[in-house]
């Protein structure tokens, strides 16, 4: 089995935890983890995004795979640093995209025509810990660009960014742009008690909360565990490494388009 360093041990440290044993030997490590990195395959990467360049620089110079919890940045140039860095240790990065393993997002992804228009909406109670855009936007960014493909970004406006429960701390967010001339709107607000996560392709695909409307049709979606499946096809070498490394630059590059639209205001 391959061996794993799980570098973090946080709430989604012990969810990849969980999951992890079920695939590789698996050893924790939180301070002391490059203490750990002789003998092992994988560094599997659950810290504060802020943490991320360090730890995964120091990984891939030692010769360690990684995988790491997205983003592995909010900058660009820091993201395009570390996958030269890969590249030169002739090492394997993948950055997590769990949503594109999910059930709902198939359905959305499979062609209907030409696509018109796209929405985003969040609605929950946190988390805190990182960026509204770490822990949110970023995953229907990539999303985003997989359902339409690489392109240009134009016409970007941020229209509500509040900072209600801390100074300084963004926890609701509006914005629309075109990306690849695609209209895009997206609404985040994590002081919400109402949970609701939505997607809407078109006017006739629409990904809400656990359930699915194709047209008029609802189709529920059953129980599945996307992390697992994504996990096993890194671990095992079964993903297209370079499509998610494009992919997570891309995002991150949106991503930082948004931050700055964001300080402008």
């Amino acid at each position: 089995m391959r061996k794993t360093l799980l570098i973090g041990y946080g709430q989604f440290g012990k969810i990849l935890f969980e999951k992890l044993q079920k695939l590789a030997e698996v050893e924790i490590a939180a301070h002391e983890w490059r203490e750990k990195l002789a003998g092992k395959d994988w560094a599997i990467i659950a810290t504060p995004v802020a943490s991320h360049v360090e730890i995964t620089r120091d990984c891939l110079e030692a010769g360690l795979n990684v995988f790491c919890e997205k983003p592995l940045s909010e900058n660009p140039r820091e993201i395009e640093e570390i996958f030269d860095l890969a590249k030169e240790k002739n090492r394997k990065i993948y950055i997590d995209d769990v949503f594109l393993w999910r059930q709902e997002y198939g359905y959305l992804s499979v062609p209907r025509g030409p696509l018109r228009s796209i929405s985003f909406e969040m609605k929950k109670y946190g988390t805190f810990h990182d960026s509204l855009l770490s822990t949110h936007v970023y995953h229907d960014l990539y999303m985003l660009i997989s359902l339409v493909g690489f392109g240009e970004t134009k016409n970007l406006i941020v229209t509500r960014a509040e900072a209600p429960l801390e100074k300084g701390r963004i926890d609701i967010l509006d914005f629309s742009l075109a990306y690849s001339n695609v209209p895009i709107i997206a609404s985040y607000d994590r002081t919400q008690q109402e949970k609701t996560k939505k997607i809407a392709v078109n006017e006739n695909a629409l990904w809400l909360n656990d359930l699915v409307i194709i047209d008029t049709k609802k189709i529920p979606i059953p129980a599945h565990d996307a992390l697992m499946r994504m996990l096993e096809a890194v671990l095992n070498e079964k993903v297209d490494f370079s499509y998610n490394n494009k992919l997570a630059l891309e995002a991150t590059r949106l991503l930082a388009q948004i931050k700055e639209k964001i300080a402008q205001k």
